[in-house]
């Protein structure tokens, strides 16, 4: 750090744009199978590196921000929050990668379920962190050579599943007035919910599981009491169908029928004025 923020000062001219610092990542830095490792160079902070960046206080006024990267297996309705409270607080920049490609520059990485998941993720966490860059990479497919997965639209630029639900959830974001206030996100089954608000609307995100089609609980304390009918918009398809949504003993709720989800998927509610 040291070093590098010296050689900055030592350019003697003002850059004219932005300067981000991402950290690189080595084969060293990585864990090895035997005599097998990735001989690539990955590149960004991870959020377990914040307290990297303390070690570029003598950057102010040289760096403006820092790029993080999040990897396919890392939550960034978890992650991004995080980091843009990182940022906000020590008065940086924040761009965030989000991968799709596995951390193995071997594996194929074609579950467009899981790929959907990330995405619909990444976009309300993006929204509601708001001065956070992210960034989803990748846009087309890459379906040879090193760190092979599915993008957004295949090769072709044939639409993806995960390009509807951009294409769905960015355009009911970008049309509110409100920013989302995410809540916890949890697990049921093998589903995972998450609640957040959006002005007087209640809502959860609903990620299904590998297998899809199994009931979810949603969010405790997002519903009102009894029964309420609520809007459950698949985000794949954008269809919108009435749902209901009954507590159940436990304080949480569940929809009524419980729907066979297989896509990235929205509950809402709309608080009475």
């Amino acid at each position: 750090a040291a070093s590098t923020v010296a050689r900055l000062a030592d350019c003697g001219t003002t850059i004219p744009v932005p300067v981000t610092l991402a950290k690189l990542e080595t084969s060293a830095e990585k864990k090895t199978e035997g005599s097998r490792f990735s001989h690539f160079v990955s590149y960004g902070f991870r959020t377990s590196e914040l307290d990297l960046i303390k070690e570029f206080s003598g950057s102010r006024g040289l760096v403006e921000g820092f790029v993080f990267r999040l990897g396919f297996d890392e939550s960034p309705w978890q992650a991004v929050p995080r980091i843009a409270c990182f940022a906000r607080e020590h008065g940086i920049r924040a761009a965030v990668n989000i991968r799709l490609a596995s951390e193995n520059p071997a594996e194929y990485n074609r579950d467009d379920r899981a790929i959907a998941n990330q995405v619909a993720e990444a976009l309300l966490a993006a929204f509601a962190a708001q001065d956070c860059e992210v960034f989803i990479d990748t846009y087309v497919d890459v379906d040879r050579g090193y760190f092979p997965r599915h993008g957004l639209f295949d090769r072709r630029y044939n639409p993806r599943p995960a390009s509807f639900v951009y294409r769905y959830l960015q355009g009911w974001l970008g049309s509110a007035e409100s920013v989302p206030v995410l809540g916890e996100l949890g697990t049921t089954g093998d589903a995972r919910v998450g609640g957040f608000t959006l002005g007087t609307t209640r809502a959860c995100l609903l990620l299904p599981g590998a297998q899809g089609g199994a009931p979810v609980t949603l969010a405790a304390g997002l519903f009102p009491a009894a029964r309420a009918t609520a809007s459950l918009i698949d985000l794949s398809t954008g269809s919108i169908v009435a749902a209901d949504v009954i507590l159940t003993d436990a304080g949480a709720a569940r929809l009524d029928p419980p729907p066979a989800l297989q896509s990235p998927s929205l509950v809402l509610f709309e608080d009475s004025a």
